[in-house]
């Protein structure tokens, strides 16, 4: 008889144990990972990192591959963020290789996007809201949820860090999925993964050299068009 209730209560010890297990690693829900990332973002005045991008994609007739490596700055002016980012990029696609460099310069009032591939530059001016709200936080959240249906998955570490886990999965059938890892420490985005239809990852972004509220001169929000290049102007539209 003692062994059995030995037995029965040794059942229990593993069941609460099982239930501890399952409780810590059962994904939070959306709304309090919004509220745990808005309240570490609207802490914020500044922010800079590395951000890498590689994507190899596959199908019948088509094949590409990308390497994008970019430099990352932003700052808040008064309720409004500043942003400044410098890209590399290498790209493959059916064979074809080609190399570009582009910026992208948000002064609070305007975004400015300016690329260069062989020589030929090309600048457009257009609305900031879409790259400011973006940025973090609870406005990043929002446009995720209008992107596609979002849920939350168990939380992972990325290179070290504990992190939130958000999925993305566009509205439109048949098109890709994202992953999106956000930083419990400060808020701030550590790495996106591009899923293809069938659930394998196609890209991968990784954000590295991630700091908090550095000092960036005021000059890297400011924006001049190069002589001669015309500016399309897309705020009208």
């Amino acid at each position: 008889m003692n062994t059995i209730v030995r037995g029965v209560r040794g059942l229990c010890v593993l069941a609460a144990v099982a239930a501890l297990i399952f409780t810590a690693a059962r994904a939070e829900t959306l709304d309090g990972v919004e509220k745990a990332i808005s309240e570490k973002f609207d802490k914020l005045t500044s922010a800079s990192y590395d951000m890498e991008m590689k994507a190899d994609m596959s199908q019948a007739g088509f094949s590409m591959t990308m390497l994008s490596n970019t430099k990352y700055e932003m700052a808040k002016d008064g309720d409004k963020w500043k942003i400044r980012m410098e890209s590399k990029t290498s790209q493959n696609m059916n064979g074809t290789k080609s190399d570009s460099t582009s910026l992208m310069v948000v002064d609070g009032q305007t975004a400015y996007s300016m690329t260069d591939t062989a020589g030929q530059k090309m600048v457009m001016k257009m609305k900031p809201d879409a790259y400011t709200k973006g940025a973090g936080g609870k406005g990043m959240i929002q446009s995720l949820k209008e992107s596609g249906d979002v849920s939350v998955l168990p939380d992972e570490t990325v290179d070290g860090q504990a992190a939130y886990v958000l999925e993305v999965k566009s509205k439109t059938p048949g098109a890709s999925a994202m992953k999106y890892y956000l930083s419990k420490e400060n808020g701030m985005t550590v790495q996106m993964l591009t899923l293809g239809a069938d659930g394998k990852t196609t890209g991968t972004t990784k954000f590295s050299n991630i700091k908090i509220n550095p000092s960036i001169p005021a000059d890297h929000f400011t924006f001049t068009p190069p002589a001669g290049v015309q500016v399309m102007d897309m705020t009208k539209q």
